[in-house]
């Protein structure tokens, strides 16, 4: 699914960006992602944390917005897509299964935010 959003950057400039979701293929189904945060290994960054185990199959992952964080499914669906492009523009190559918590609403653009915090933080495990 596609979904353009207009974004405003530091100048003003309206700018169209499109924001992706991760195929089905990429995404965990809902018993991996207990399985993960189960039995997973922890990483925290600056907007983010994740719960992540190693296992076969190519890099597949969740991402999560509480209601407490963005109140509206409008916002939180929003965010998901943000972090699903930014993980389609690092396209992480390793064996992970990886549950991404969005703890704190970035600053706008959401996806250059976001960008710099999975860099810091894959950088650590599984790059």
């Amino acid at each position: 699914m596609r979904v353009k959003a207009a974004l405003v950057s530091l100048w003003g400039v309206e700018n169209v960006l499109e924001l992706d979701m991760l195929s089905h293929s990429r995404r965990l189904r809902s018993n991996e992602v207990l399985n993960v945060i189960a039995t997973g290994r922890s990483l925290k960054g600056q907007y983010l944390s994740l719960r992540y185990i190693t296992k076969s199959g190519g890099f597949r992952s969740a991402a999560v917005v509480s209601k407490k964080l963005a109140k509206t499914a409008v916002m939180r669906h929003r965010l998901r897509r943000s972090l699903y492009t930014a993980l389609q523009n690092l396209s992480l190559t390793s064996e992970v299964q990886a549950v991404f918590f969005i703890k704190k609403i970035p600053p706008r653009p959401h996806i250059t935010a976001f960008i710099n915090d999975l860099q810091t933080v894959c950088s650590k495990q599984f790059s």
